[in-house]
C-alpha cells in the first residue's frame, strides 16, 4: 500500500492506476468471481485489509486521526479544546470528500474507455 502511494508520488505510477472506487472494485469483484470462488474470496480478503489500513491512517476522521489526537492529548497531558477538534475533524472530512470524489470521478472516466 506505502509502496504504490510512494509511486504515485514520485510519478511513476498514475493515480488513476493506483486507486479504485466503488466501480473499480465492482469489476475487480467480477473478474475475480469469474476466475474461481477462492479467488472471489480472496479479493474479498484484500479488499477489506486494505479498507483497515487505510481506516488507521493518520487522518482526521478517520480512526487513525483519532488516535492521533488522543495520543496528542496524553502528551500535552489536557484536552484539545472541542472547537478545535471540530475543525479538525471538518476539514479532514472536506479533504477526503474530495479524495473520494475525484477517485470516483477517475473510475467513470475509466469505465467509458
Amino acid at each position: 500500500f506505502f509502496s504504490i502511494i510512494a509511486k504515485v508520488i514520485t510519478g511513476k505510477v498514475e493515480f488513476s492506476n493506483a486507486f479504485g472506487g466503488p466501480i473499480r472494485i465492482a469489476q475487480m469483484a467480477a473478474q475475480t468471481a469469474d476466475i474461481n470462488l477462492l479467488s472471489f474470496i480472496n479479493f474479498l480478503a484484500l479488499l477489506s485489509l486494505s479498507l483497515a489500513i487505510i481506516n488507521i491512517l493518520p487522518f482526521p476522521v478517520l480512526d487513525g486521526g483519532h488516535i492521533i489526537i488522543v495520543l496528542l492529548e496524553g502528551i500535552l497531558k489536557r484536552e484539545i479544546s472541542p472547537k478545535v477538534k471540530i475543525v479538525i475533524q471538518n476539514i479532514g472530512f472536506i479533504i477526503l470528500l474530495l479524495f473520494m470524489a475525484f477517485v470516483i470521478y477517475s473510475d467513470i472516466m475509466n469505465f467509458k474507455q
